[in-house]
């Protein structure tokens, strides 16, 4: 009896440490709302660490937007990953408002793509962003990058902009406002493509189908700057060529500014999890393309982290790939 006891807890013991070594290994990913280019990419990162390192398993996890992927990941450090944008872990790295307290805690592992935030109008009067006093602007909902952060941007062009208040809403309404009339300006996210040509969000086609190519509006490096010093953030000015999304458009060059989607993580995350997406991130493209077109958007230069990123807010894992490889 004393034999078979020994012997039914040595066999507890390897099953339970080997289901805690199982828990070790897996992760959620934080990934905003489904079907959005975040999420895509979370997706694509979850299946690829299939093959690249199957000890780890990645799950897919929808949540309300960039804030709320990252409120739900700092819940549980140790088995969280996320896939955002950056202007947001800018924000909670530091505690500003939404988040309660800072996270110095959470890291990027590597970008996916570059955004640029930018404004269009049919409107003939609007030339530029100085003549939208008074008039109807349609930016995204709060608490994202074409929402409250773009407002923060182009208020220092607006002449008496607190009389201004613009109207909040989701793709969809940005979209059917534009092509019934009842907005006379409204918010446009364009993805830099490094093999071709810019990618506008999809709301674009429709409006383009429906009424022509609109004219896009350029911000001015100082009010980037004055919001960056009231904000305490970073918003990187950003050129969209003449031309780059289609033949005359925009019919000039356009400053924006630059928001990027990547891969984050905490320092509880293991080394060589984090350096295996970096990898992933730099050496599997067409694998990537394989499973979303996002992958057409990416390139070495969009994905290893600036000079804009000190080293001590990248994941030691990634850092230590991308020293290895001669990036940074």
């Amino acid at each position: 009896m004393k034999k078979h006891l020994i012997m039914l807890s040595i066999i507890c013991a390897v099953v339970f440490s080997g289901g805690a070594y199982a828990q070790e290994k897996r992760f959620e990913i934080c990934s905003g709302a489904f079907g959005g280019t975040a999420f895509q990419c979370g997706f694509a990162i979850s299946e690829i660490i299939k093959k690249v390192n199957p000890e780890y398993e990645i799950l897919p996890v929808e949540t309300s937007g960039s804030h709320g992927t990252y409120m739900r990941a700092v819940s549980s450090p140790e088995r969280m990953l996320i896939s955002a944008a950056v202007t947001p872990f800018r924000e909670a790295i530091i505690g500003k408002s939404p988040y309660p307290k800072a996270y110095p805690n959470l890291k990027l592992i590597g970008f996916m793509t570059s955004n640029v935030q930018t404004l269009v109008t049919y409107d003939p009067e609007i030339q530029s962003v100085e003549d939208m006093a008074g008039k109807r602007i349609g930016l995204r909902v709060r608490n994202t990058t074409t929402g409250k952060y773009l407002w923060s941007v182009i208020k220092h062009g607006i002449p008496d902009s607190e009389k201004n208040e613009p109207m909040y809403m989701n793709w969809g309404a940005l979209q059917s406002g534009m092509m019934d009339g009842s907005l006379d300006v409204c918010a446009m996210g364009v993805a830099v493509n490094p093999n071709g040509p810019w990618k506008p969000v999809s709301i674009y086609m429709e409006m383009v189908a429906s009424r022509g190519a609109p004219r896009f509006l350029s911000v001015k490096q100082e009010w980037l700057d004055a919001a960056g010093k009231e904000d305490g953030m970073i918003y990187p000015p950003l050129v969209i060529p003449r031309g780059a999304i289609a033949e005359n458009v925009p019919d000039r060059d356009v400053l924006a500014w630059e928001e990027r989607i990547g891969i984050f993580a905490f320092s509880e995350t293991p080394d060589e999890l984090a350096y295996d997406i970096a990898r992933i991130l730099c050496e599997n493209q067409k694998e990537i393309t394989a499973i979303t077109p996002i992958g057409l958007l990416m390139s070495r230069e969009i994905t290893v982290p600036g000079a804009d990123m000190p080293d001590e807010q990248i994941h030691p894992g990634a850092l230590k790939y991308y020293k290895e490889k001669g990036l940074r």
